[in-house]
């Protein structure tokens, strides 16, 4: 446990400084908007180590690699780098990543916990159903965050509703995909 965490701290910290001197670059070259994005980034690479510090549980590094190769994406790529410009379907990438990612977090989720109460059986369905609601929450939250951005903060995070429900279906087309994926992967355990 103690060596998981360790290299949870080193890729994560790794990360951190990575942003940090994004950060620092962009303050001397006076862009605000991409120095706080930045600083989000680091904030960013803080969370799977606070996590598992404060809930005593760790993801796999593979997992911890994989969020913040997405944030990466979404922080750095996207706003910074103006690949949200660049590329057109950008967004719907990381929409449809984040739609794999969540899931695949929910599923280590229940694996950690059904392990600690004695192994309690839960019918797949169940679990699938429990890892496709946890990656729709989860781009729920986010278009929501969006548009509080929008109405506090005049920002363009949202361009119209047809944006968000397209940005929604991708996400939950990436948490089908993984919802199947744990469907049978329990159906094979059994």
């Amino acid at each position: 446990m103690k060596t998981k965490m360790i290299k949870m701290w080193v890729v994560c910290g790794l990360y951190m400084v990575l942003m940090g001197i994004v950060a620092i670059y962009y303050a001397m070259d006076g862009s605000g908007d991409k120095v706080l994005i930045a600083l989000s980034g680091v904030i960013s690479g803080l969370m799977p180590p606070l996590l598992g510090w404060l809930a005593r549980f760790y993801l796999p590094l593979w997992l911890v690699i994989f969020y913040l190769a997405f944030v990466f994406g979404s922080q750095y790529l996207g706003p910074i780098m103006e690949w949200y410009d660049l590329i057109g379907w950008w967004d719907k990438w990381l929409h449809f990543m984040s739609g794999v990612l969540l899931p695949i977090v929910a599923f280590y989720l229940y694996k950690y916990f059904t392990h600690r109460s004695g192994g309690v059986s839960i019918a797949p369905f169940f679990v699938c159903l429990f890892v496709l609601s946890f990656g729709a929450l989860g781009a729920v939250i986010w278009e929501v965050f969006e548009f509080v951005c929008d109405e506090w903060f005049d920002m363009t995070l949202q361009d119209d509703n047809f944006d968000t429900m397209v940005d929604l279906i991708f996400n939950m087309f990436g948490s089908l995909i993984i919802a199947v994926w744990v469907w049978v992967k329990l159906r094979c355990e059994r």
